[in-house]
């Protein structure tokens, strides 16, 4: 298994925390961006953080631009193979990188809970101390969790190992899946950076974005920004486009996925009502030339570009799944319609984008949640949950250390 990297030739720095950041993926999305904030802050703290991913994943600019010490290994979950083989060869990934140096502490990206087994059991097994964070559970009543390769004995909590979720569906999941004490995964919320800005600066931007991505001054638009899959409901974008032709709104789709060709060979794509962009590095500007984010999601954990657009005083139309992260309260922060109901989906951003004026009590409350919750929270959480899980490794390291040399043997 080849390593991009060698792990035994890392330049060896001072710092006050030596940090592992494993992310088993392939491509980048709200996951992977999350775990990159994660890096970018917890280096900046003085820590000394080394990332190991797939060679994809370094591919990918903003990963490759990063700051950090990054390795690249074949530590990704791969559903063509068998769980025993994706466990084998992640752990031999991770173990390769831990067996020329010794780490504080790791940190896990989980986007599906399955997808960390095999970094998890390494880690386990070499006595490091980790906090897995999980990003996406699907609801016990759907097919996608029995098809979740769980098996017993592997994934749950010990003393060495904590988890956390980026919402609290996700953690009572994770606590039901694993027969875990309540409240035992902490919820911490994902957050991003918001700079205030006024009405009128923020017309002033939008004026500005959609000059730059060559659009014109008004004239409705409709965003849909990510992964061009089924989960997110990409599928129903040509159905919506059609829906919402009537008040002369057109979709723009920014992202890439399995489903790009099939949406480009739409009737609503070859006629314009709904344009594909591909992965866009200006989402920012994206955004302000919205004049509302669609989000048809059918499963989210605590989607980021929900929190950017509110960020940006964005409208958000989404389904009840998109947003199911803030419970009720989404109701109050955006358009909300049922999973897959495209008539209801449409009716919702129809009447978002009719009075701009009646509808600034969401856009507001939206801000002022993303300002509360911002990403600064979001890494103090994090950092003092770290603190924990390291204190308690030291401490137990102390005790065995300090036991008699009978109780030290059998790890009293």
């Amino acid at each position: 298994m080849e390593m991009i990297g060698d792990p035994g030739k890392i330049r060896r720095g001072k710092t006050a925390l030596d940090l592992l950041v494993l992310l088993p993926s392939t491509s980048v999305g709200g996951a992977e961006k999350h775990t990159l904030d994660l890096c970018e802050a917890f280096a900046a703290a003085g820590m000394r953080v080394t990332l190991l991913t797939t060679a994809d994943c370094l591919g990918h600019a903003a990963i490759r631009a990063a700051a950090l010490e990054k390795i690249a290994g074949p530590v990704e979950w791969r559903d063509d193979e068998t769980f025993e083989a994706n466990v084998r060869r992640q752990k031999h990934g991770v173990e390769q990188v831990m067996a020329a140096r010794r780490f504080d502490c790791a940190i896990v990206c989980a986007p599906w809970p399955h997808y960390a087994f095999g970094l998890q059991k390494a880690l386990a097994e070499h006595g490091a101390p980790h906090l897995t964070v999980a990003h996406l559970f699907p609801r016990p009543e759907t097919p996608e969790w029995s098809r979740l390769p769980i098996m017993l004995g592997v994934g749950g909590q010990e003393p060495s190992h904590a988890w956390a979720a980026v919402s609290w569906p996700v953690a009572r999941r994770l606590e039901h899946m694993f027969n875990l004490p309540a409240h035992a995964v902490a919820h911490i919320p994902n957050g991003v950076d918001v700079a205030p800005l006024s009405p009128e600066e923020r017309r002033r931007r939008r004026a500005e974005a959609r000059a730059r991505l060559g659009l014109e001054p008004e004239g409705a638009l409709a965003l849909f920004l990510g992964r061009l899959e089924a989960a997110k409901g990409a599928d129903l974008l040509p159905e919506l486009a059609a829906e919402l032709a009537p008040v002369h709104a057109r979709i723009v789709a920014a992202g890439a996925g399995s489903l790009r060709e099939t949406l480009e060979a739409s009737e609503a794509a070859r006629d314009g009502r709904l344009r594909l962009i591909g992965h866009t590095r200006n989402a920012s500007d994206w955004l302000f030339a919205a004049d509302l984010l669609l989000a048809p999601s059918r499963l989210e954990g605590h989607p980021l570009v929900a929190l950017e657009a509110a960020a940006r005083r964005c409208p958000v139309v989404a389904t009840d799944a998109a947003l199911e992260c803030y419970g009720q309260i989404r109701h109050q922060i955006a358009w909300i319609a049922p999973v897959n109901d495209v008539a209801a989906l449409a009716a919702q951003a129809r009447a978002a984008l009719a009075d701009p004026a009646a509808a600034a009590g969401r856009v507001e409350a939206g801000y002022a949640m993303a300002r509360r919750d911002d990403k600064a929270a979001m890494i103090a959480a994090y950092k003092s949950l770290l603190r924990k899980i390291v204190a308690h490794d030291r401490l137990t390291r102390a005790a065995i250390w300090d036991a008699p040399a009978s109780e030290a043997r059998h790890g009293a």
